[in-house]
């Protein structure tokens, strides 16, 4: 489990049994990676905080993507075959009241060159373990 005060990225993922990677199966609205933005189903996540993360299983990474909340943690990913990296801050997921007024507020940011990949064909998910 976490620690009182910690969070995670609020990302599900999925690995395959076919070739070992670690698939982003699910990104909600209301979590930190859903309000930032940055990851998208179908990506392929490779790296936490600088870790190569390829192989592991999803409950040895889960541990990586949690922490103290406010901070940031940074993912290596594979988009569509193109390296993409990203930071995103540690936070509890927004209460469904409150998800309206932050998306209209992330969409009226201009945009990052973190999320100007195209997002990948979505992903079949079974049980996806959250993060």
């Amino acid at each position: 489990g976490s620690a009182p005060g910690d969070s995670g990225v609020g990302v599900g993922l999925e690995r395959s049994s076919a070739d070992n990677t670690i698939t982003v199966v699910k990104v909600p609205p209301g979590g930190a990676c859903g309000l930032a933005g940055f990851l998208c189903v179908g990506d392929i996540l490779v790296g936490v905080e600088g870790k190569d993360i390829r192989g592991m299983a999803c409950r040895e990474i889960a541990p990586l993507l949690i922490g103290r909340t406010g901070t940031r943690v940074s993912m290596s990913l594979l988009r569509n075959g193109a390296a993409v990296s990203v930071s995103v801050v540690r936070m509890s997921a927004v209460d469904a009241e409150v998800l309206p007024k932050a998306v209209a507020y992330r969409k009226s940011l201009p945009s990052s060159s973190s999320s100007s990949a195209p997002a990948p064909a979505a992903a079949a998910a079974a049980a996806p373990a959250a993060a």
